[in-house]
């Protein structure tokens, strides 16, 4: 019998765990030069402006105006995405004098651009899945 309830906790213990992949696809990435800074929100907070309140951050280089971000063991949850084209290197995003991003950027959900929003951009990752999804960057203003 003690080893039953052993057995029951273990695998519920286990399923707590559960962790998943994301792999996000960017395309429309313009002109070789440059990196892409990339930010993966768990929560509202700081979304999409305080990249230092995400879950995970960083940067990469591409090819061919486009690059892949894989994110391993993610725990089960809801995530936010925003990825944006760092054309002159210098590790942010450049904006205008009111604020708008000068260069390309793309949030998850967003097939346009519009005001970001954390409930609009979510999608859950759900214990041991492998999710794939795509986020286009777009110049709303240049």
């Amino acid at each position: 019998m003690r080893t039953l309830i052993t057995l029951i906790l273990l695998s519920f213990a286990c399923a707590a765990q559960a962790q998943s992949s994301l792999v996000v696809n960017v395309k429309g990435l313009s002109g070789p030069e440059g990196k892409v800074l990339f930010a993966l929100f768990s929560t509202e907070e700081g979304f999409p402006k305080e990249w230092d309140k995400a879950y995970k951050q960083g940067n990469l280089s591409f090819s061919d105006g486009a690059c892949r971000i894989v994110f391993d063991d993610l725990p089960e949850g809801t995530y936010a995405m925003m990825v944006a084209h760092d054309e002159n290197d210098n590790g942010k995003i450049d904006t205008n004098f009111i604020g708008m991003p000068k260069e390309a950027v793309g949030i998850s959900n967003y097939p346009k651009m519009g005001k970001p929003d954390f409930q609009k951009a979510k999608f859950t990752m759900n214990g041991q899945e492998k999710k794939t999804i795509e986020i286009t960057v777009e110049k709303i203003f240049g």
